[in-house]
């Protein structure tokens, strides 16, 4: 074998490597993430869309925009269970369920999908729930 062909044959390689990575690794985060991020937006903008609702509905003084939290689930609770009087009900596992579709749109939309790019606190955060990054 030639020393051409010899580079020639690892270049191939290394193209193939590069592929199966895009196959294996890449190309799933691009047809997958949208949806975390779509799911995320709607259940935000239908909380939103309600509370704004309500308080045009009761002609309450406060609006969800005009309360303050220490995260959303603070924010949205305040809001609804105080301000306008209606509980959201939501459960503590389903609030743990709704941080977590937060935080996993969270690295989709600010770190392009990779965990390894995301904040220190929501690797962890993340990481304890599917054991990677532990």
């Amino acid at each position: 074998m030639s020393p051409e062909s010899e580079m020639d044959e690892a270049e191939r390689q290394f193209s193939h490597e590069e592929v199966e990575l895009l196959m294996a690794e890449i190309l799933p985060r691009f047809f997958r993430g949208p949806y975390p991020i779509a799911l995320w937006a709607l259940f935000e903008s239908s909380i939103i869309e309600v509370a704004d609702f309500l308080a045009e509905t009761k002609q309450l003084s406060l609006r969800l925009r005009d309360i303050r939290g220490s995260g959303p689930k603070d924010q949205w609770n305040k809001c609804y269970a105080h301000v306008a009087g209606y509980p959201l009900g939501f459960g503590e596992s389903t609030w743990q369920r709704l941080e977590e579709l937060r935080q996993v749109r969270h690295v989709l939309a600010h770190a392009n999908g990779r965990l390894d790019l995301a904040e220190e606190s929501v690797r962890r955060k993340l990481g304890k729930r599917t054991g990677v990054g532990s």
